[in-house]
């Protein structure tokens, strides 16, 4: 891994992404929470929950507003009317917003209303998405796959930092397992492992 971007052996100290207003993620000894809910579903619910937010001192709003729902049935988002809101909640409460874009399609106007672009488990492979936030070197939270390894999952942050973007994360959101009464299993070892071997800030 020595000639990878993202391994400690090429630089071993945790990338600082900037994310405005002072802002960081990454600066050792300093978490950042990020919260809010999956999808955005009405200007009272996100309204709400911005308030909750700055109540408790969290600075950054996550919600959904293209939603690639496992099944075809479920609510799949507001889609840009969902983006201006969270636009305006950016603007009228001083939250840094991430949200997640489906497909390579949605990139530039995601890009208009958000601070963090997420790149959702399910897209982790597009590479239409990947080439265009390479591009945009706009600060990037990469969702590993349930289906996928540490070092599949850092090769798409290398992808990133490859083509010029440095500012990107990586979370780690479960993979699947045998356990039938949880959607997806934690790895902690594959944390620990990122932790211990790459540069890339983790979020949980």
């Amino acid at each position: 891994m020595e000639e990878w971007k993202f391994s400690r052996k090429s630089n071993p100290n945790t990338r600082i992404i900037p994310v405005g207003d002072g802002l960081n993620i990454g600066e050792e000894n300093k978490t950042v929470l990020i919260a809010g809910p999956c999808s955005i579903e009405s200007w009272d619910q996100i309204e709400e929950v911005a308030k909750c937010l700055l109540r408790n001192d969290v600075k950054i709003l996550r919600a959904g507003c293209y939603k690639p729902r496992t099944n075809p049935y479920s609510f799949r988002g507001l889609e840009e009317e969902g983006l201006k809101m969270l636009g305006e909640v950016r603007k009228k409460y001083g939250l840094k917003i991430i949200t997640e874009v489906k497909d390579a399609t949605q990139v530039q106007t995601v890009l208009k209303y958000t601070d963090i672009v997420q790149i959702g488990a399910k897209a982790m492979w597009d590479y239409g998405i990947l080439a265009q936030l390479a591009e945009a070197k706009a600060p990037t939270l990469v969702k590993r796959a349930f289906g996928a390894t540490t070092q599949e999952a850092c090769q798409i942050v290398e992808y990133l930092l490859a083509g010029g973007n440095e500012n990107v994360m990586i979370c780690e959101r479960g993979i699947r397992t045998f356990e039938p009464n949880s959607r997806f299993t934690l790895d902690l070892c594959g944390s620990a492992w990122i932790k211990k071997n790459t540069n890339i800030p983790l979020v949980l």
